[in-house]
């Protein structure tokens, strides 16, 4: 017997072998996901925070390193109908853009920055104290300002003049990413591009202020505050010629009552402003939100994108705390051998056919990743009374389909509600556990036609009611075709 004599007797032993179990069910296989009556079921997480999440290496949002430190992409999905589904603190983002103010021709001679410490000097009035502290945090360079016991009429004044020497100063863009992280009643804070002869302009930090004003960076406590602003749009103070000639020092100067605020980026050089994100704001007053480019964040907190795209100064950044919301990890991602499909005859007479699906979900855990809230969910694509069949198992990995107890099943057809509803299904759930389900649907055989995926898999059930399927030699050549898929031995049939 030649070898393609005996792949299609072997093929024809497997037809025969199934028609006579009098069911279609093939390890691995998709139904799809397109058609009405599908089930989608999912772990869900309300929210993924990945702790370092590197731009220059990573190209999709749910990127991390894993635990041996290779880029790793998250089998999961996000809700990409979400308005915003990104989250990021601009206070946490690591960016050379950040901290290589003040630049010098030859940047690799610059041993100034903002960002030290020993480089920044303070004056104060009367009996007021004050400290300059590092407050590096996840890798982000920070500056602590802070004052304390200062009274109505005094003030301290935070100085940085270390390789500050601007000319065009009113060209130039005062930019700023920080936190405030107090600000007691009557107390207001200058941050101050100065010249030479004591003539400033400043942007505020003032509770009684407007925060989309353009020369205010904040008017409450809050972190991730960003403010870009020209510094000749800004009002012009001091006490020298009345213009401001260059910048030779940024100040940052608290009055009347205590203040501490932590600096994450400083510049005074640009003679353009950074573009952050996409954002979602009321920019036209009338209640609704419009998706906008923008330059500051003077709301503060958390900042919702509605885009996974950055200006090119964060091309190399590492965004610590990113967060992607509303993510699932379905059923149908796990590897082929850990789900089956199988479409039946209908044991139930009002029903043309039935589909029985078995398969694993897992949320995955790594010591880089945060869960927000668990849970095992379905999208339920049938009315309740067409599952004849619906529970959960915690399992172990090794746990093959057959093997699990009777006992180990939960019933969760209480959970089903209404057509096109999203049913928890068990509410809680612990990453790396692996959970099995187990559920049968009542099909016409329109739905059935419409569940099979398409290719050699795609196979209709046994029903005598219409449909290629539905007679026997629809059922031998689809199943001749799967068979042949399955073992490995389509080349031998031309490769169909």
């Amino acid at each position: 017997m030649t070898t393609k004599a005996r792949a299609l007797a072997l093929a024809a032993l497997l037809v025969f072998s199934v028609l006579g179990a009098g069911a279609v069910g093939i390890a691995g296989a998709q139904v799809n996901s397109d058609a009405e009556a599908h089930t989608p079921i999912y772990g869900h997480s309300t929210s993924e925070t990945i702790s370092a999440h590197d731009l220059g290496a990573m190209d999709s949002p749910l990127e991390l390193f894993d635990d041996s430190g290779e880029v790793h992409e998250l089998n999961g999905t996000y809700n990409d109908s979400q308005d915003t589904p990104f989250g990021v603190r601009w206070d946490k983002v690591e960016t050379s853009a950040y901290t290589e103010f003040p630049r010098t021709s030859d940047e690799s001679d610059n041993a100034a920055t903002w960002a030290d410490t020993a480089q920044w000097s303070s004056t104060t009035s009367a009996d007021a104290g004050n400290t300059i502290s590092d407050a590096d945090a996840q890798s982000v360079p920070k500056v602590e300002l802070s004052t304390s016991s200062m009274a109505s009429g005094e003030s301290t004044t935070f100085t940085f003049a270390e390789n500050v020497s601007l000319d065009d100063p009113n060209k130039r863009v005062l930019m700023s990413v920080l936190n405030v992280d107090t600000l007691d009643s009557g107390a207001t804070v200058e941050i101050r591009a100065v010249d030479g002869d004591g003539d400033y302009r400043y942007a505020e930090i003032n509770s009684s202020a407007n925060g989309s004003d353009e020369a205010i960076v904040a008017n409450s406590t809050g972190n991730g505050y960003v403010f870009q602003e020209r510094v000749g749009d800004l009002p012009l103070a001091g006490n020298g010629d009345g213009s401001l000639d260059s910048i030779e020092s940024i100040e940052v100067v608290v009055h009347d009552a205590d203040a501490t605020v932590t600096l994450a980026a400083l510049d005074a050089d640009r003679k353009s402003t950074i573009e952050f994100g996409t954002i979602e704001r009321d920019t036209d007053d009338d209640g609704d939100m419009e998706e906008v480019r923008f330059e500051d964040y003077w709301e503060g907190g958390e900042a919702k994108l509605t885009e996974y795209d950055f200006g090119e100064q964060f091309d190399s950044a590492v965004l610590h705390d990113w967060t992607v919301y509303d993510v699932r990890y379905s059923m149908s991602a796990l590897p082929d051998e850990e789900r089956t499909v199988e479409f039946h005859n209908s044991s139930e007479s009002s029903y043309d056919a039935e589909v029985e699906r078995t398969g694993d979900v897992i949320v995955p855990s790594f010591i880089d990743l945060t869960h927000g809230t668990l849970s095992l969910r379905a999208e339920q694509g049938l009315i309740s009374e067409k599952y004849g069949r619906l529970r959960t198992a915690a399992v172990d990995s090794s746990t093959g389909f057959g093997n699990v107890s009777s006992e180990a099943w939960t019933d969760r057809t209480g959970a089903l509600s209404e057509k096109g509803d999203t049913v928890t299904l068990v509410s809680g759930i612990s990453a790396d556990q692996q959970y099995r389900v187990d559920f049968v649907g009542y099909l016409t055989q329109e739905d059935a036609d419409a569940l099979q995926s398409s290719g050699v898999l795609s196979m209709g059930p046994t029903s005598s009611d219409g449909g290629f399927f539905s007679n026997p030699l629809g059922v031998i050549v689809g199943l001749l075709g799967s068979a042949a898929g399955a073992l490995g031995l389509s080349r031998l049939f031309g490769g169909s």
